[in-house]
């Protein structure tokens, strides 16, 4: 029955949060509410049914909102990465956000929000929690006048965890936005394997050129051999903060993969077709590595009004926009 083999309950400190368990399975998931939902820890049963823990958790809460981009599963909405020098126009309008990150705006309102949970149970489907936070809910959102109500559905069903987020335009005017996510997946993940060994692979076929603040220029530019491609090949001591396009499709998803031969074990992130470029971010001396899918291009509010196709979206008043992604894990 789904009340047994699935629970939903309150997380003991010095995390706390909602924990979603598949007893079957041996998985549980921990969103943070308070945090900007963020899912802060997947753990699923690797090879001999030993747990392994699937992302970079936080030691405390209190350090998770120190640093709310720096760990677990982030949502950034209403803009993914960066916003160059904060400022943009929109239908003849200029906005200027707050600077967060060396004079640029960066990951949206959401990040760090308080979000209220709309649902925690236990369905035929998995373990469910639905974490929802609205515009009026923020404390700042100067530069961003446009009212949404923004919601993110986890649910866990065996070794997946499915993430499906949407967004209300509740306001009266057109409302300019986009959205991503930025998990940091552990990179190796267990003691035995080594970063350098990890092997990945991206659907991806060009970059997106950018400048020394990390904002794109507005051309594309080819893949050459640092960059990750769509066959598996090792992380090695290469590292990336870049952002890249034209992903492919199969069978309307792609797939990012990490696979760590020392477990052995490979994670793959999907995200559906509204997902048009996938950042990734493997910084120096960091055991990780982050694949982002973005429905935009970072600083798309400024690229779009330019005339540059970055896929910054516009949702009418009274419309919804929604979208999915999966985390899946299993042995290698």
């Amino acid at each position: 029955m789904p009340d047994q083999r699935y629970a939903v309950t309150a997380g003991e400190p010095p995390l706390g949060g909602y924990i979603l368990q598949d007893r079957e399975a041996g998985s549980l998931a921990r969103v943070l509410p308070d945090v900007g939902a963020n899912c802060v820890q997947i753990s699923v049963a690797g090879p001999g049914g030993h747990a392994v823990d699937l992302m970079r958790a936080p030691e405390s809460a209190e350090q998770m909102r120190a640093a709310p981009s720096r760990y677990g599963l982030p949502l950034l909405f209403p803009f993914p990465n960066r916003i160059a020098n904060g400022h943009y126009r929109f239908q003849g309008t200029s906005y200027q956000l707050p600077l967060n990150s060396r004079g640029q705006a960066i990951h949206g309102l959401v990040l760090a929000a308080r979000f209220r949970v709309e649902a925690a149970e236990a369905t035929a489907q998995g373990a469910h929690l639905r974490c929802v936070v609205a515009h009026a809910d923020l404390t700042n959102t100067e530069g961003y006048p446009f009212p949404f109500r923004f919601v993110a559905d986890y649910y866990l069903q065996g070794s997946v965890l499915t993430l499906s987020v949407s967004a209300l335009n509740e306001g009266d005017q057109a409302m300019p936005f986009g959205f991503g996510i930025h998990p940091y997946f552990r990179a190796p993940l267990s003691s035995r394997g080594s970063r350098d060994r990890c092997r990945v692979a991206v659907p991806v076929a060009d970059r997106w050129e950018l400048d020394a603040s990390l904002i794109p220029t507005g051309k594309r530019v080819p893949l050459t051999f640092r960059d990750p491609g769509q066959t598996l090949a090792a992380i090695g001591d290469r590292t990336f903060d870049d952002v890249y396009s034209a992903v492919t499709l199969v069978g309307g998803v792609s797939t990012c993969r990490l696979v760590d031969p020392g477990v052995p074990m490979e994670v793959d992130l999907e995200a559906d077709a509204g997902f048009r470029e996938i950042v990734v971010y493997a910084p120096p001396g960091q055991d990780v590595i982050c694949f982002e899918p973005y429905t935009c291009a970072t600083d798309a509010f400024n690229l779009d009004e330019r005339g540059i196709d970055a896929g910054r979206q516009i949702l009418e008043p009274g419309q919804t926009w929604t979208a999915i992604l999966r985390v899946v894990a299993r042995p290698a």
